[in-house]
């Protein structure tokens, strides 16, 4: 009975590389090949940029949260607060 191994792709990397993914994995308590599944499926999902060290996209979208929100505040101020004090 032949076993498959299911683990079939490699990756190459510099010494100083494997070194600073050795320190890594230990920090966090798990293996290099399970923080690297980590790592792909965490770029994955969050559609990050791991050349983008400053995060831009993050920046973006929170530009965007804070103005949404201060739109509603702007909306809700005109609707309710505007009326009431005009009724006074």
């Amino acid at each position: 009975m032949v076993r498959q191994d299911e683990n079939t792709k490699s990756v190459r990397f510099t010494e100083a590389v494997d070194e600073r993914l050795t320190l890594l994995a230990q920090k966090l308590g798990r293996t290099k090949r399970q923080l690297v599944v980590q790592m792909v499926d965490y770029f994955y999902k969050s559609k990050k940029d791991p050349a983008d060290l400053n995060d831009e996209v993050l920046k973006k979208e929170l530009a965007n949260g804070i103005s949404r929100i201060l739109s509603f505040i702007r909306k809700q101020e005109g609707d309710l607060l505007v009326p009431m004090y005009s009724a006074m």
